[in-house]
């Protein structure tokens, strides 16, 4: 919920896919456009990020591992940027904790240490920016050097075949998205 805004602009340029879990007597609220595959096995989510170019980030879970999975099977993780920086004085998740560290980004280690072209940072709630984003990831070519890549490259070059990549979760032939929220399964 809140989120469909920024999906619609996304729809504009991708198909959208998710991962939300849901119970066959309650379909998960997530708009008629997204493609939603439920939770799935973790090798069917690996393919499904190999395929995608886009991992959106809704915010939590902070410095959760499924946005750095994305990023080495080459994904751009797109995050939403903070304003006011979440903390204790002014979010339930860090109240109580004993910690006085403000969170600037859904996970700032990967904005600060791998950076872009990999992770984006974007105001969710100013749609000229993230519509600029979407332009910008479109026109952005990204690699993965990730073992799964390194093996994969070595057996094209080994025993001389290809394969090629199929499309995931954007309305675009030639662009595709995944979005993966724990989010809506809270």
């Amino acid at each position: 919920q809140g989120k469909e805004s920024f999906l619609e602009i996304l729809h504009k340029y991708m198909e959208v896919h998710g991962t939300v879990y849901y119970e066959t007597q309650r379909p998960p609220e997530v708009p008629a456009f997204v493609k939603n595959h439920g939770l799935l096995p973790q090798q069917e989510l690996q393919q499904l990020l190999r395929k995608a170019k886009l991992f959106i980030g809704f915010g939590f879970p902070y410095e959760g591992p499924a946005p750095l999975e994305a990023i080495a099977n080459g994904c751009i993780f797109l995050q939403p940027k903070f304003h006011p920086p979440h903390s204790s004085l002014n979010h339930e998740f860090f109240r109580g904790k004993p910690t006085s560290r403000q969170v600037f980004s859904q996970h700032p280690y990967a904005e600060q240490y791998i950076g872009r072209p990999h992770v984006m940072t974007v105001d969710y709630n100013n749609s000229l920016e993230f519509d600029s984003a979407i332009k910008e990831i479109m026109r952005t070519k990204v690699q993965s050097d990730s073992p799964w890549k390194r093996k994969k490259k070595y057996k094209t070059t080994y025993k001389s075949f290809s394969i090629s990549e199929g499309q995931t979760y954007f309305k675009s032939v030639s662009m595709t998205a995944f979005i993966f929220t724990l989010s809506e399964i809270s």
